[in-house]
């Protein structure tokens, strides 16, 4: 089904023996892969329509933290962009609730997307702000600000006489409010959230979670374009963020773009104009490479002297007159990833190795000690 070109119409795998097609999730709703599974819907099958309670005093939604949204309707779809939402926007109150969604580590693993900052503007005087921990360490305390302004975290925290926030298991807490409103929190480097807010807050609101309607969702137009209009204007600008960027030697970037370049090059090779990287104290630069024969520069940065990555039988960090031989080996024809972490304040390169072929996925790291600055403000 779908020809040879585009088999099972591109939502599933032909099976070569018999032709029969084992079609993706959303994909079920006929034989050939060409129609939405039952309570699936959209034009890419990409919303699904979940069951759940709906109360006439509160309503709920919920968010996992690689950017899985359930709405107030029930629709769950996946939203996979970096940058700031409106969960919720009153257009009756001073109410609303931000998040952030930012490449993060969970231990040695890169995840490309997370849910790192959360945050709640109960009423023009109280503005609460939460951020998934930013080290590899063990840590199940989430930083938090109240209007700006760092506060210790503690097992019960209050943020206002009727506002607070309770610690409930290692990594859980509730923030509980007025008429019955809470946010569940579960905290790691990536952040997850229930919210069960009073209806009031939200029949109104133009966040990527919807309007709070009491009934349950159905498979409708309407329904499409509610979503997609809330997920295009629900960007948070620059002046109406609600976010910190900066903890103790900790700077955020607030703009990530998540913009990718591909490039082949044979026999050849590339030159850019003058980089400004700014005044972080992280680097991170992250490559996916193909590679059909072994010698040559994967990639090079500098002013003066320059650092290199090189591709020998194994792959070689090379500055001035220093060379580190990885041991990692880039395979011929598969893609491989090489993440390289700089951190200024240390002197340390993290080199990242991933080339896909295991099934478990574990990257390999090695971890460089230099005694000088390898990448200058301003390069090539």
């Amino acid at each position: 089904p779908g020809g040879y070109i585009n088999p099972c119409y591109g939502n599933g795998v032909c099976n070569p023996i018999d032709g029969v097609c084992s079609c993706d999730v959303n994909w079920r709703g006929n034989a050939i892969c060409s129609s939405c599974s039952s309570d699936w819907f959209g034009e890419l099958c990409q919303y699904a329509a979940t069951k759940h309670l709906v109360f006439k005093q509160f309503s709920i939604a919920s968010i996992k933290g690689q950017g899985y949204f359930t709405t107030f309707l029930g629709i769950s779809f996946y939203l996979p962009s970096f940058g700031e939402f409106y969960l919720i926007r009153s257009t009756s109150s001073h109410f609303a609730v931000q998040v952030r969604q930012t490449p993060c580590m969970y231990h040695t693993l890169y995840r490309p997307l997370c849910m790192t900052g959360f945050s709640i503007r109960f009423n023009i005087h109280l503005t609460v702000t939460i951020r998934s921990r930013v080290t590899n360490a063990n840590i199940f305390y989430p930083l938090v600000w109240t209007n700006g302004k760092p506060i210790r975290v503690d097992h019960v925290t209050y943020f206002s006489a009727s506002i607070r926030m309770t610690r409930t298991a290692l990594n859980r807490y509730e923030i509980t409010g007025p008429n019955q409103l809470l946010f569940v929190l579960t905290v790691g480097q990536s952040l997850s959230i229930r919210l069960r807010v009073p209806t009031s807050f939200c029949t109104d609101s133009t966040g990527i979670l919807g309007p709070c309607e009491q009934r349950l969702s159905s498979q409708n137009v309407s329904d499409i374009q509610v979503l997609n209009n809330a997920i295009a204007n629900g960007r948070v600008d620059k002046s109406e963020s609600l976010f910190v960027y900066k903890h103790e030697n900790f700077n955020e970037i607030r703009h990530l773009t998540g913009t990718w370049f591909n490039l082949r090059i044979i026999d050849s090779h590339i030159v850019s104009d003058n980089l400004l990287l700014g005044k972080h104290d992280v680097i991170t630069i992250e490559i996916f490479v193909k590679i059909k024969s072994y010698g040559g520069t994967i990639l090079s940065y500098g002013k003066e002297e320059y650092f290199s990555l090189t591709n020998e039988q194994d792959i070689r960090v090379v500055y001035g007159s220093l060379e580190f031989k990885t041991g990692l080996k880039l395979g011929l024809n598969v893609w491989s990833q090489i993440t390289m972490v700089w951190i200024k304040s240390s002197f340390v390169l993290q080199v990242y190795y991933h080339d896909y072929l295991s099934s478990f996925g574990l990257p390999l790291l090695r971890t460089y000690q230099f005694y000088s600055q390898i990448f200058p403000n301003q390069g090539k």
